[in-house]
C-alpha cells in the first residue's frame, strides 16, 4: 500500500513536467511565422511608438491604392492629385490619411535576431507608402505579411532596422480608389436652404431661341420641385472645359437651359445690435446637353436595364453630371405652361 501511494505521488510531478514541456514547445513554435525561423511574435504588453515626427507636415504622399498607385501633393493649403490637377480632391479626407504618417503606434517591437527582413514580407514583396515632409525628408513605410498568430502586420520604414507589428488598418487606409477621395460639389439650392415659397420666377430657354418665364405661385412651386432633382448626385466627368462641354457632351451656355430665381432672408446687425431681416436675390442655372443610353448596374437576380439619360452642368461648374431624361422633359414641358389666376383656389395650373 505504501508503494502505491509513493507511485501516486510521483505521477503528479511527472504530469506537471509534461504540461510545462508542451507549453515551452508551443511558445517556441509561436516564435516562427509560417515556417520562417526566428520571427518572434512575443507577448503583447502595451503599444509602442514605431514612428513619430513633430514640427513638420506631410507635403507629398504616394501610396498603393486599391487598383493603382496614387500620388498627391499639398499646394496652397489644398491636396492636388498629381495624375490630374483638375481632379476635385477632398482635402479633409487626404488630411486624415496624412495624419497616419505623422505617428505610427505599434502593438509591439519584434525580435529580429537571426532573421532577414524579407522573411517578414519586406523588400519587393512589401506594400509601400512614401511620405515627404515640409523639411524635405522622405520616408518609405513598408508593410509586410500579416502574422497568422495575432493578425497584426509587420511594419518598418526607411532609416531603421527595427521591425514592428501594427494594426492592418494602417495599410487598409491607403488601399482605396481615387473616387473615394472625390470632393462632391454642393447643390446651391440645398446649401442656401431655398424653399418653394421663396421662388420668384423660372426662365426656361432652348437652343432654338424659345423662352418661357413662369412667375405665378403654382408654376413656381411645381418647377422648384422639378429643379430640385438636379442636385449634382451623379457625375460622369469631373472636369470638362468649355470646348469639351460643347463638343463631347452637347452642353452650351446658349443651349437648352433653365434658371430658377429665388429670394433668401438673411439677418444682419444694425447699429443698436438688433438683427434685422435682409432679402437676398439669387439664382440657380442648369445647362442641358446630349441624351445617351446608360446601362444601369445589374441588381442581384435581375437583368441589367438601359435607360436614357441627359448630360448637364450648373453655373460655375466644370463637372458633367447626368440625370434621367424624363426629369429634363418634365422641366421643358413648361414651355407650354398656362398660368392660372392666383385668386381661384380650386383651379390648378396646367401644362398643355
Amino acid at each position: 500500500m505504501a508503494k502505491n501511494k509513493r507511485k501516486n505521488k510521483l505521477i503528479f510531478p511527472l504530469a506537471l513536467v509534461a504540461v510545462l514541456v508542451i507549453m515551452i514547445v508551443g511558445l517556441v513554435l509561436l516564435k516562427n511565422h509560417n515556417g520562417n525561423e526566428a520571427v518572434e511574435t512575443g507577448d503583447v504588453v502595451e503599444t509602442v511608438t514605431a514612428f513619430s515626427r513633430k514640427g513638420v507636415i506631410v507635403t507629398k504622399m504616394t501610396f498603393p491604392g486599391k487598383e493603382e498607385t496614387l500620388s498627391f501633393s499639398y499646394e496652397n493649403e489644398n491636396w492636388v492629385y498629381t495624375g490630374d490637377v483638375h481632379f476635385p480632391v477632398d482635402t479633409e479626407a487626404v488630411d486624415l490619411m496624412a495624419e497616419n504618417l505623422m505617428k505610427v503606434e505599434a502593438q509591439m517591437k519584434v525580435d529580429t535576431e537571426g532573421a532577414d527582413k524579407e522573411s517578414f514580407g519586406f523588400g519587393d514583396k512589401a506594400k509601400k507608402v512614401v511620405a515627404t515632409y515640409s523639411d524635405g525628408r522622405s520616408v518609405e513605410f513598408e508593410f509586410g505579411i500579416v502574422n497568422s498568430y495575432n493578425g497584426y502586420q509587420y511594419f518598418t520604414y526607411s532609416g531603421t532596422e527595427d521591425v514592428y507589428l501594427v494594426s492592418q488598418s494602417y495599410l487598409s487606409a491607403f488601399e482605396i480608389e481615387l473616387t473615394d477621395l472625390y470632393k462632391s460639389e454642393s447643390c446651391t439650392l440645398v446649401t442656401d436652404g431655398a424653399e418653394e415659397d421663396g421662388v420668384t420666377s423660372v426662365l426656361i430657354s432652348t437652343a432654338g431661341g424659345q423662352q418661357k418665364a413662369i412667375t405665378d405661385e403654382t408654376g413656381c412651386k411645381k418647377l422648384f420641385s422639378a429643379m430640385s432633382y438636379f442636385n449634382l448626385s451623379i457625375w460622369e466627368d469631373y472636369y470638362a472645359d468649355e470646348a469639351e462641354m460643347a463638343e463631347k457632351y452637347g452642353i452650351r451656355r446658349d443651349g437648352d437651359r433653365a434658371s430658377i430665381s429665388y429670394t433668401l432672408t438673411n439677418y444682419k446687425q444694425d447699429e443698436n445690435g438688433e438683427y434685422i431681416p435682409v432679402e437676398v436675390q439669387k439664382s440657380y442655372t442648369v445647362y442641358f446637353g446630349n441624351e445617351f443610353q446608360k446601362v444601369e448596374d445589374e441588381a442581384e437576380g435581375e437583368t441589367a436595364k438601359e435607360s436614357w439619360r441627359t448630360f448637364y452642368t450648373v453655373e460655375g461648374s466644370d463637372v458633367v453630371y447626368s440625370i434621367s431624361s424624363d426629369r429634363v422633359d418634365e422641366v421643358f414641358a413648361y414651355l407650354n405652361y398656362t398660368e392660372t389666376p392666383e385668386n381661384t383656389e380650386d383651379d390648378e395650373a396646367t401644362v398643355s
